[in-house]
């Protein structure tokens, strides 16, 4: 089976999916188990292709790079990934920005999605002002700002034991060729998502049609997370009324960055799970077989029930057999669109 995972809006895919901290990513444990894994970064993000405009003053251009650009991008790689090997679908991921971008791309193109996993999903808000320039800064204090707002010192420690924000930090800085010309170090992102918070979401529209989507779908959300509230991934759940089947999975002590807290294993569990079964339980009736059989009606269907757990588990090798404290990105050679990092793991760099 084939998996894309697509970023969230500032953070690179490559160091979001694939930061080797305890020795293990979620590429990782993805690829142990027999999926072919593919990260992709979209273009103004990590080592793909840069717009112009990014190499200039932010204040010299308006936004770029907005959630339908993005969407773009994963057809692409989606294309790319699929013809060559005479595949027909693929599974999907999307972390925060990312499963709007993502959604997009699924509705756009619902037979080439097996199943859909959402994970802390954007949806309708308060309309905030928007940005005026082609891109913003992350600095590592904004970075550890947003990600700890919310939480108390102990759960700080607790989801973030030793240097575990500094292994990623450092892993993240080295995904732009720029960062150390500016001080303190930052890295670039295009500002088009922003510009799509303020004048679609905040003014009730949404940049997909998700009555579009036939695939099974799995909402994940972390119980800590205060970016992105219950409301918000039961409404996006909700919504979900032509998918076959969905589910909705809330995490305890994880945030909206739970793919790099302590309790991660739980949502790469959560998610395996959902990626690896045949249909949910209500689905493959007991009664299912008889029916056909006898050729009496098809088998009932309920609705699967939610689930909420913790129970973390153990660190997985990596899928190259050397593991590494952290991901060291390394700029792929030039006209190259693609970084292979591992026997069933590539990170897809785009360029346009």
């Amino acid at each position: 089976t084939t998996v894309m995972l697509f970023q969230a809006q500032t953070l690179p895919a490559i160091t979001a999916f694939d930061c080797k901290l305890a020795r293990c990513s979620w590429c990782d444990y993805l690829a142990v188990r027999g999926y072919g894994v593919w990260s992709i970064d979209m273009r103004g993000s990590c080592f793909s292709d840069r717009p112009a405009e990014m190499d200039v003053d932010p204040s010299l251009n308006g936004p770029i790079v907005r959630t339908a650009d993005a969407a773009d991008d994963i057809k692409s790689v989606a294309d790319f990934v699929l013809q060559p090997r005479g595949l027909s679908q693929h599974a999907a991921i999307g972390w925060s920005w990312g499963t709007s971008t993502m959604t997009r791309y699924v509705s756009l193109n619902p037979t080439k999605v097996s199943k859909l996993v959402i994970y802390a999903p954007q949806w309708f808000r308060a309309a905030n002002p928007a940005p005026t320039t082609a891109y913003r800064l992350a600095t590592r204090d904004s970075a550890y700002t947003r990600w700890v707002t919310g939480l108390s010192q102990s759960q700080i420690t607790t989801l973030l034991p030793g240097n575990t924000f500094d292994v990623w930090w450092n892993a993240t800085v080295l995904t732009d060729p720029t960062a150390d010309t500016r001080s303190p170090a930052s890295i670039r992102a295009p500002n088009g998502i922003q510009l799509d918070n303020s004048v679609l979401w905040g003014n009730g529209t949404a940049p997909y049609d998700i009555e579009q989507l036939i695939c099974p779908v799995l909402v994940v959300r972390g119980d800590l997370d205060i970016d992105l509230s219950l409301n918000m991934s039961q409404s996006y759940y909700n919504a979900l009324r032509t998918s076959p089947y969905r589910k909705f999975t809330q995490i305890s002590m994880g945030t909206h960055t739970i793919v790099f807290e302590k309790y991660r294993f739980e949502l790469f569990r959560q998610v395996q799970l959902f990626l690896d079964e045949e249909g949910p339980a209500a689905i493959r009736s007991p009664f299912q077989s008889f029916a056909r059989t006898f050729a009496i009606g098809p088998a009932p269907v309920a609705s699967p029930p939610s689930s909420t757990s913790n129970s973390p588990v153990s660190s997985a090798p990596t899928a190259t057999g050397n593991p590494t404290t952290a991901l060291a990105p390394t700029k792929p050679n030039s006209g190259s669109a693609l970084s292979i990092s591992g026997s069933f793991l590539v990170c897809v760099f785009l360029s346009v």
